[in-house]
């Protein structure tokens, strides 16, 4: 699953609300699902705090991967995601 990001707190409500639509699960279990797997999510700062704590961890390099088709909103996430991991 990949990392889900906004700018701010307001776009990643927004960002959250797509997938959740999408996906079918309620909130809660979206984001436990995403807490399980250790997938960081939030604001770009949070992201990128979240990929700072996978680096203490010794891990150097991370990987997003996306299965399905992209849309305009989940390519912008991907790219805010990959800034955020660049921050690190």
């Amino acid at each position: 699953m990949s990392p889900l990001v906004g700018r701010d707190r307001a776009e990643f409500e927004d960002r959250l609300g797509s997938r959740l639509a999408r996906s079918g699960t309620d909130r809660e279990q979206l984001l436990a699902r995403l807490d399980e797997r250790g997938t960081p999510y939030g604001t770009v700062d949070e992201v990128a705090e979240g990929f700072s704590a996978i680096s203490r961890l010794g891990l150097g390099r991370v990987y997003l991967q996306q299965f399905d088709p992209l849309t305009d909103i989940d390519r912008e996430n991907a790219l805010l995601a990959l800034g955020a991991a660049r921050s690190i």
